[in-house]
């Protein structure tokens, strides 16, 4: 529920963006020293200066999703997804640690878009056989393929169906009933 909310709040955000402009692109990206400007002023306060940080780099939300997930036909939604991802990276973003925005960016685009999809096969209730069900002390996952188990041999049972189909085989190109 929550999360439909802030998708549809970021889709209302990218379209009121986009038609302001009275362009079909998105706006273009700030320079290093427009963005470390924007991002000193937002440091202090200035709401205006994170705005300007979310709509500039808009830019990046849309190259995300057409590079990593092209295949998919929700592009609108992964778009506002990214979004949501772009705005928690801009307010969570510190200079400081001399990492550039952009790559900082990326990455909490990604996961937003990761732990949207993560969601959705947990709401599908897809189960398959290389799901984790707990992790060891090492960081090994234990798969529902580890714990199924069958007290046939597979090996041994196709091995006895292709001398049976051997056996059938031959019976067939038999001519005389008595051989």
């Amino acid at each position: 529920m929550f999360s439909a909310l802030i998708s549809a709040i970021s889709a209302h955000l990218v379209y009121f963006i986009l038609h302001i402009q009275n362009t079909s692109s998105f706006p273009k990206p700030l320079s290093p020293k427009e963005e470390k400007e924007m991002l000193e002023k937002m440091k202090n306060g200035d709401k205006n200066a994170r705005a300007i940080l979310i709509e500039r780099n808009l830019r990046l939300v849309s190259h995300i999703v057409k590079k990593y997930y092209s295949k998919t036909n929700d592009t609108d939604d992964l778009i506002s997804i990214g979004t949501i991802g772009l705005i928690k990276a801009i307010d969570s973003f510190n200079s400081d640690k001399g990492t550039k925005l952009a790559t900082y960016a990326s990455r909490c685009i990604e996961n937003e878009i990761l732990m949207y999809f993560r969601a959705g096969k947990k709401l599908s209730n897809d189960v398959y056989l290389s799901d984790a069900l707990e992790v060891d002390k090492d960081g090994n996952p234990l798969t529902i393929e580890d714990t199924i188990s069958s007290p046939n041999d597979l090996a041994d049972d196709l091995e006895k169906k292709i001398q049976w189909e051997k056996a059938a085989k031959l019976l067939s190109h038999m001519e005389d009933e008595r051989e």
